[in-house]
């Protein structure tokens, strides 16, 4: 073969590759589905972000009676850190539950992707009432 033939073949070679790239694309697009929640939505919301955010609340009012009586900057502390690790073991817990709801909500409706409604301005679906309700199952 020549050099003009081989550059025909690479030639067609390549732009039926590209066609053939376009075409998985905009196939995989078509299906391609994201979707938005809003986060503080669901913790204003939802029977479990209600219940997290009463239970804070009532153990930040109560280390904040022990702190009041607490003779040593030590015992504060400790008061302090008790109430921290509270509150990250609290917030893993909700964020665990809505993690597994939002995929199982995603799922059915064939979405992907699933972002913070904060990042973006306009998004066609957003899924945080299908997530507050079955969350609330």
């Amino acid at each position: 073969m020549n050099k003009s033939t081989w550059l025909i073949a690479g030639a067609i070679l390549l732009g039926a590759l590209l066609i053939g790239g376009m075409v998985l694309f905009a196939v995989n697009n078509a299906t391609f589905k994201i979707a938005t929640v809003d986060a503080n939505k669901i913790i204003r919301e939802s029977e479990l972000g209600k219940k997290i955010s009463k239970e804070l609340s009532n153990k930040r009012t109560e280390i904040e009676g022990k702190i009041e009586s607490a003779k040593t900057d030590e015992e504060k502390n400790k008061l302090a850190n008790e109430y921290d690790q509270f509150k990250a073991n609290k917030e893993n817990e909700f964020t665990e539950q809505v993690k597994e709801v939002i995929s199982k909500v995603a799922k059915k409706k064939g979405i992907k992707v699933i972002a913070s409604s904060s990042l973006f301005v306009y998004v066609e679906q957003d899924i945080t009432d299908d997530v507050i309700k079955e969350l609330d199952k």
